[in-house]
C-alpha cells in the first residue's frame, strides 16, 4: 500500500485526529512509540482513540483492537470482542475512508512548515526589486552578477571602473 511509511508532523497528526498535540504525544509514550508519526501508526491510533474514547478501553487494548481490525479490512465489518462479554463491530471501510478524507485534506490544507529560519525580510525585498525590475523591462544580469560577488571583488571591480575612466579622461584631454 503505497504511503505507508510516510511521516506526518505532530501539528498535521493532530489535526487528522482532531486531537490535541499533547493527547497525541502522551499516547506514544504510552504505547511506547518513538515520535515519529508514520501514517500508519497515525491511522490505528485514531482507530485506537476512538475505541478508548467510545467504549473506555485502556489505550494498550485499544490499540490492540485497532491492529486486529485494520489486519481485516478486507472484511468491511469486523467484530472484536472488548472485555469479558462485550463484542464491538467496526466498520473498518467506513473510518478508512474518513481517515482517507481528513489525510487529503491536511495535506492539502495543513503543510508543514519549511525546515529553518524564515526568510530575511531585506534578501526577500531585494528579491522582489529584482523581480519588479525584470517585469519592467530592465536587464538586471549584470546587477544580479554583482550582488553574486563577495564585498571585496565589487570594491575591486569598482577601482578598475574608476582607473578606467580616469584613462579615458586623460587621453581626451581638457573639456573645452
Amino acid at each position: 500500500m503505497p504511503g505507508i511509511l510516510s511521516c506526518v508532523t505532530l501539528a498535521q497528526c493532530s489535526a487528522i485526529l482532531d486531537a490535541t498535540p499533547k493527547r497525541i504525544q502522551n499516547a506514544y509514550a504510552t504505547l511506547g512509540l518513538p515520535l515519529r508519526y508514520r501514517e500508519a501508526e497515525v491511522r490505528r491510533l485514531g482507530l485506537a482513540l476512538r475505541l478508548g474514547d467510545g467504549f473506555g478501553l485502556p489505550l494498550h487494548v485499544a490499540w490492540e483492537r485497532a491492529g486486529e481490525a485494520l489486519a481485516q479490512r478486507a472484511a468491511g465489518i469486523v467484530r472484536l470482542p472488548v472485555g469479558d462479554i462485550a463484542i464491538v463491530e467496526i466498520d473498518v471501510r467506513r473510518y478508512l475512508s474518513d481517515w482517507t478524507a481528513a489525510w487529503a485534506r491536511v495535506r492539502r490544507l495543513a503543510t508543514p512548515r519549511g525546515r529553518g529560519r524564515p526568510p530575511h525580510p531585506a534578501r526577500a525585498a531585494r528579491t522582489h526589486a529584482l523581480t519588479a525590475a525584470r517585469k519592467h523591462g530592465i536587464d538586471v544580469v549584470a546587477l544580479a552578477e554583482s550582488l553574486r560577488r563577495s564585498p571585496g571583488e565589487r570594491l575591486q571591480a569598482l577601482n578598475e571602473n574608476a582607473r578606467f575612466v580616469r584613462a579615458l579622461q586623460e587621453r581626451r584631454g581638457p573639456r573645452q
